[in-house]
């Protein structure tokens, strides 16, 4: 149930990180294909008896009220498609900033520990305490 439930989640996360309207519509109706499959799994949990009264009543209703909003989410995505007046600049961008790393003068080295567990003594060795260890690479 977990599974499917991050499913929801991260599918339409998914879906809007591609700044796509298209791509959006279509992970957001796989979301309701994962919302679909935990509802499934609640009405075992019903039938089984592994959840009764309250949590229950509690259960369905967080359940009832995600997929209206997924719904609506989805009708209002699809008549923005109909309309084209789809706003590109909300998909999710980095600054142009290049990546900087403080330590980029080292050479590359991994933590003590890690070598040996990997089994890896092509590496040279880091400390990540040691203060020398700018000076040792």
């Amino acid at each position: 149930m977990r599974s499917a439930a991050v499913s929801v989640t991260s599918n339409i996360a998914e879906g809007y990180c591609r700044v796509s309207q298209g791509d959006y519509i279509r992970f957001c109706e796989i979301a309701r294909g994962s919302l679909g499959e935990l509802g499934s799994q609640i009405q075992d949990c019903e039938r089984w008896r592994l959840v009764t009264g309250d949590q229950l009543t509690s259960l369905l209703e967080q359940y009832g009220d995600t997929t209206f909003f997924l719904e609506r989410l989805i009708a209002g995505l699809k008549k923005k498609q109909k309309a084209g007046d789809w706003d590109k600049s909300f998909g999710v961008k980095e600054s142009s900033e290049a990546y900087v790393a403080e330590d980029a003068d080292l050479p590359f080295g991994l933590l003590e520990g890690i070598s040996e567990e990997l089994g890896n003594s092509e590496f040279p060795r880091v400390s990540p305490s040691s203060p020398e260890t700018k000076e040792e690479a």
